[in-house]
């Protein structure tokens, strides 16, 4: 059976006759330029157009809660404000770029946390956008789990060992991917592992301690409309 027949896959019609077009130009070893163009526009073009207006309109929708909820706060006002444009440019770039939902959700958080009178100062807002550009879901998952229990307390070895089980299922006793994720978030500064974290073999390891910049980062890629700050801006 060829790869044609039997193939579940719904492609656009577009991208279909492409496919087809491209196999039949390379069994002739060549691809035209008109290929490699429709190829761009199918491929990138074209998911980016719609991966940028599905942010947009999660963005609009979110900011207009956040309007809906605190007093003070108007769309018109952020229009003026540049700090704010300038992150949902810079945030709309990134996002247009994944499709991963944690980061995505971590996206949205931070610009509506720039609209907040006491959001960070400027520079670390953008500092932490570059974070949530090049950390992945599993940076942002043992962060959260670094930053301890809900009264802040730290977890014991075998409580942390525990918790990364549950976290990361696949990735069972993969010390090395833990080493690897921790050693990411201790050089943005956001956890001191503080050489604790490798136990002897046989033992559980520690978690690293989460710093003050971890904590502001944390604040700051949680949404505003789900601890209520700033209701009276």
């Amino acid at each position: 059976m060829s790869n044609t027949e039997g193939n579940s896959l719904d492609m656009p019609s577009g991208l279909k006759e492409w496919v087809d077009d491209a196999r039949h130009a390379l069994t002739k070893g060549v691809l035209t330029g008109q290929l490699a163009g429709e190829f761009f526009d199918l491929f990138i073009a074209s998911p980016f157009r719609r991966r940028l207006l599905e942010w947009m309109r999660r963005i609009g929708r979110k900011v207009i809660e956040l309007e809906n909820e605190m007093a003070g706060l108007s769309v018109e006002t952020l229009y003026e404000n540049d700090v704010f444009v300038s992150m949902v440019l810079h945030a709309s770039r990134i996002a247009s770029c994944t499709h991963q939902e944690e980061k995505l959700e971590a996206l949205q958080n931070a610009v509506l946390n720039t609209a907040l009178p006491n959001a960070p100062d400027e520079d670390l807002q953008f500092m932490f956008l570059s974070f949530i550009d090049t950390l992945t879901p599993s940076h942002l998952v043992m962060l959260s789990l670094s930053n301890g229990t809900g009264g802040g307390q730290r977890m014991a070895g075998p409580d942390w060992q525990k918790a990364l089980d549950n976290a990361f299922p696949k990735l069972a006793d993969n010390l090395a991917f833990y080493r690897q994720v921790i050693k990411d978030l201790d050089a943005k500064g956001l956890v001191d592992e503080h050489d604790i974290l490798y136990a002897d073999v046989g033992e559980h390891p520690w978690p690293p301690e989460i710093t003050d910049m971890g904590r502001e980062f944390i604040e700051f890629i949680t949404s505003p409309l789900d601890n209520g700050q700033g209701r009276d801006l």
